[in-house]
């Protein structure tokens, strides 16, 4: 349990960084309103962070329980990020707003959460 305790938190943490920065789409369209704009940018997004999720869980529990994890995640960042962006919720701040750092700071926060969320169950149900 140990070698896949610290695998997993490895593993999410470093999927989490990829996906959110360097194979995210900069320029992103999540804080539109027009739902033809940011939905596909932000499933976009979401199922980077599914097919990131997918493959660290895999090796741990197995391909069907590693979509289900994925699934999750695409579902829970394409929400998570819509609040952060949203130009009436968090996506209402600029970079110079403190309030702008803080939505960011939450929604790190959150997904980080769902991660140990994950961890917390595939250690209890597959090892």
């Amino acid at each position: 349990m140990n070698a896949a305790l610290w695998y997993l938190l490895t593993t999410t943490q470093i999927k989490h960084f990829l996906c959110d920065y360097p194979f995210q789409k900069h320029g992103a369209k999540k804080g539109d309103l027009r739902l033809s704009v940011w939905v596909p940018d932000l499933l976009a997004h979401s199922a980077v962070h599914m097919v990131g999720t997918v493959s660290v869980f895999w090796p741990i529990v197995g391909l069907a329980a590693a979509w289900n994890y994925g699934v999750v995640d695409l579902l829970a960042h394409f929400l998570v990020d819509r609040i952060k962006a949203h130009p009436q919720m968090g996506g209402r701040w600029k970079p110079q707003d403190k309030l702008f750092w803080v939505a960011l700071g939450a929604d790190q926060m959150v997904h980080h959460l769902i991660n140990l969320l994950f961890v917390w169950h595939a250690l209890l149900r597959y090892t």
